[in-house]
């Protein structure tokens, strides 16, 4: 696919995921300003966010998941680490059957 947005589905270019996860597979934070390349228009209003890496499928390039919220502590560094994953395996599984 072509970089791009497909109704909510972003498409980046290679290497985008590895540097907006830091090498990590869960990034869990507060942040004074967010990306609009993840959250568009709503990055104004984002201060925590949970992202988690998903591998789909074999074959196919790592992919996130960015979940942003207005309060601050909502997703802290250690504060329900195991759901935020257990989301992102859900998330990984039904877009694995929808791909």
């Amino acid at each position: 696919l072509e970089t791009g947005d497909y109704d909510g589905l972003k498409v980046v270019e290679p290497g985008k995921v590895a540097r907006w996860m830091n090498g990590g597979a869960i990034v869990l934070e507060e942040v004074a300003s967010a990306l609009p390349d993840l959250y568009g228009d709503a990055h104004k209003t984002v201060r925590s966010q949970a992202l988690v890496r998903l591998q789909i499928r074999d074959g196919l390039p790592p992919g996130m998941l960015a979940m942003g919220h207005a309060d601050p502590m909502y997703y802290a560094t250690g504060l329900a680490t195991e759901s935020v994953e257990c989301l992102g395996g859900v998330v990984e599984r039904c877009l694995s059957k929808w791909l």
